[in-house]
Formats: structure tokens, C-alpha cells, sequence
């Protein structure tokens, strides 16, 4: 069943369609229009499946959130070196020299394109909602919080973060029933686009983050440099409808803002992503002609470079944003 909902942001219902994008998530090939706020400039899903229904999106045996990848590939020891050295973490891990040599260059010289690190704080609690099988809430759990917690929808996901000692409740977050002001740390990495009512997980987030808290905040860049490109070609409207809400740095700011909570530093993901623009080109590809296939090359690897360069909102290209966040006044 689908739904037809007013904008979350500014309650309008006042929209202009963007494109439609066809379901891959089932093979169904379902169409769904991504609509614009006239009013306020959030993009979303309308209409789109209701919350009775959208697990059917989320298969349990293939959704990569589901499953605990193998921790000690090579990339995966570089991660977790870049993640100790920025946080201010002990190196647990017994690595190599090129684990060391490839971390330490990611962490001098690509500082601005790596986009989460968790700030060590002793004796605290950290929360990962949708946090799906678990695996950086091990992985804090490992470098010394006192408490880690988790929130996940899925039960399938959530049983086999459980399974693994962890404490992940299963639902939805305002349902879990924390405590005021109790986190010092709160993640929400590439969730908060999956939400129904993302004004009411921040708001929610608000509360339950302690005044000094962290919130660190992942979701793609619907005004990227590589969106303006490819439009609904582009590889991450694959997760339409999972995707449900499409925000720029301006909506999400507004929403931060309506939560009270305050942007403190935004990085954006604008190179080393080889692979999406790669999807994003076969895409075009089958459903354009050459000669508009051959100006999207131009575009992304000649263009983009001198554009970027000649920039002065450079984090505006990334086609990923992560945002450190703080409640306003420290409230």
C-alpha cells in the first residue's frame, strides 16, 4: 500500500516532480516519483509504501546492512586504523606495515574525504540507530565505551547483533524509551533517508543526547555535482524506495535547525567513489544516446575536477555528506 504524505519539513503538500524512478530493490519495477517542497526544498518519495509494508524492500538474505562483513581484510584494517588514529583510540590490532603506511596517508592527506570518526570518550555511551547487524557498535564496544546500544528495525539483523553480546533494541527509536540527556554519542549513517518521519527521529535524538553530546549524521548529497549529471540515472536512486527522503545541505540544515540541533562541521565525500560513477554511466548509458552518454563523461572526469578546484563550497560536490552535529546552546 502506498501512501501520499505532506512535506516533513514545512507540513506543505505544495510539490513539483523531479523524475520517477523504477524499484530495483524487488525486481517488481515498480515506478515512484521524487517530488520537491515548492516551499521548503525537500526532496522525497510521494507516494510511497507505508511502514507496514516497506520491509518487503529490505531482503534479509542479501540487504548489506544484514550481514557482518570479514574483519580482517586488508581494507577493512586500514578502516579501522584511520578510525583509531582519528578518534584517539589505542591500536588494538596488530598491523603491518603497509596496514600502517596506507592508514597513515588516508589520515594526512585525505582527511577531508574520510567521512566518519568517533571521538573517544571515556566512560561514555554510545548509540547506533540502524545499526543493522552491529558491527561498529563491536567495533566501539572493543575501544572502551562503557556502554554501546543499538536500534535496528529489522529482527533478522538485530538477533544477529544480539547473538554477537550486543545490546540492540529492536523497532523503532522513540520506542526504545532512553532517557533524557543520556548519550554522549549517537550515529544515524546513511539512515536518516530510510526514515517515514525524520523531524521526529531528531527530534527524539535531541532529547536523548546528553548537552555536550555528539550526533554524527550520513546521507547523500541530492545537490552533488554528480546528481545535477546522471539526475535519476544516478546509482543511489537505485535505493528508491528505500531512499525516502533526498536532502541538500540547505534541507537538512533546516531540519537540524527545527530539531534543535546545530551543524559543527560538514565534511562531503566528493572523490573516491569509482564505483558509483561507473553504475551511474552504465545506467545512462541503456537509456540514453551516445552523445549524451559522452557529455556525462566529460562532465564527470574533466569538468568536475576544474570545477572543484575552482570552488569555494567545495563540500557542495560531495556526492556523501557527513555532519557533526550538537544540540543548540548545548540544551
Amino acid at each position: 500500500m502506498l501512501e501520499t504524505v505532506p512535506c516533513n519539513l514545512c507540513g506543505g503538500a505544495d510539490t513539483e516532480l523531479l523524475f520517477g524512478v523504477t524499484d530495483h530493490c524487488t525486481g517488481q519495477e515498480q515506478k515512484f516519483n521524487v517530488v520537491r517542497c515548492r516551499s521548503c526544498d525537500l526532496a522525497y518519495v510521494n507516494p510511497r509504501p507505508t511502514q507496514d509494508i516497506i520491509s518487503q524492500y529490505y531482503p534479509q538474505d542479501s540487504y548489506y546492512s544484514y550481514r557482518f562483513g570479514d574483519q580482517n581484510t586488508l581494507k577493512r584494517r586500514i578502516r579501522n586504523y584511520v578510525l583509531e588514529e582519528q578518534g584517539g583510540y589505542s591500536h588494538i590490532g596488530k598491523d603491518n606495515v603497509l596496514v600502517i603506511a596506507i592508514g597513515k596517508i588516508i589520515k594526512h592527506l585525505l582527511k577531508n574525504q574520510v567521512l566518519m570518526s568517533v571521538p573517544y570518550v571515556p566512560g561514555g555511551k554510545a548509540l547506533d540507530i540502524g545499526c543493522g547487524c552491529g558491527e561498529l557498535l563491536l567495533w566501539l564496544k572493543n575501544h572502551g565505551w562503557s556502554e554501546v546500544r543499538g536500534v535496528e528495525i529489522s529482527k533478522g539483523a538485530a538477533a544477529l547483533a544480539n547473538d554477537h553480546g550486543l545490546n540492540v533494541f529492536c523497532g523503532e527509536l522513540a520506542n526504545a524509551h532512553y532517557p533524557d540527556s543520556y548519550f554522549d554519542y549517537i550515529s544515524l549513517i546513511h539512515v536518516l533517508e530510510h526514515m517515514h518521519d525524520p523531524v521526529m527521529t531528531l527530534n527524539e535524538i535531541c532529547r536523548i543526547l546528553k548537552p555536550d553530546g555528539l550526533l554524527v549524521v550520513g546521507v547523500p548529497n541530492f545537490a552533488s555535482y554528480e546528481n545535477k549529471v546522471f539526475g535519476e540515472y544516478q546509482s543511489f536512486m537505485k535505493e528508491v524506495p528505500r531512499h525516502l527522503y533526498h536532502f541538500s545541505k540547505k534541507s537538512i540544515t533546516d531540519m537540524f535547525e527545527k530539531s534543535g540541533l546545530m551543524i559543527q562541521m560538514t565534511l562531503g565525500k566528493t572523490f573516491f567513489l569509482p564505483g558509483a560513477n561507473r553504475n551511474s554511466l552504465k545506467i545512462l548509458y541503456r537509456h540514453e544516446s551516445k552523445a549524451t552518454f559522452i557529455r556525462a563523461l566529460w562532465k564527470i572526469y574533466i569538468q568536475k575536477p576544474i570545477k572543484y578546484f575552482l570552488s569555494t563550497e567545495k563540500e557542495a560536490f560531495g556526492q556523501l555528506f557527513t555532519f557533526y552535529v550538537r544540540k543548540k546552546n548545548g540544551t
